[in-house]
């Protein structure tokens, strides 16, 4: 499965539910990821959300793209 960052925060609840999860966050926070990939002290956390549906792996090819990488 292709994830993008908006799939990850949709599927995970939302803006709303991610920063309530992770109360460091706030949304405009959220919004930069789109941009500068997921920053990975949050992985963990999202994994958890995901249940088994999203890997370290797939995290880790995300932002590569979304830094300008391999696609």
């Amino acid at each position: 499965m292709k994830h993008t960052v908006q799939s990850i925060i949709d599927k995970s609840g939302g803006k709303d539910a991610v920063c309530e999860i992770i109360p460091s966050l706030k949304p405009d926070t959220l919004r930069s990821w789109k941009r500068i990939g997921i920053p990975e002290k949050y992985w963990d956390r999202l994994i958890d959300m995901h249940k088994t549906r999203l890997t370290v792996n797939e995290l880790h090819k995300l932002n590569t793209i979304v830094r300008g990488g391999w696609s």
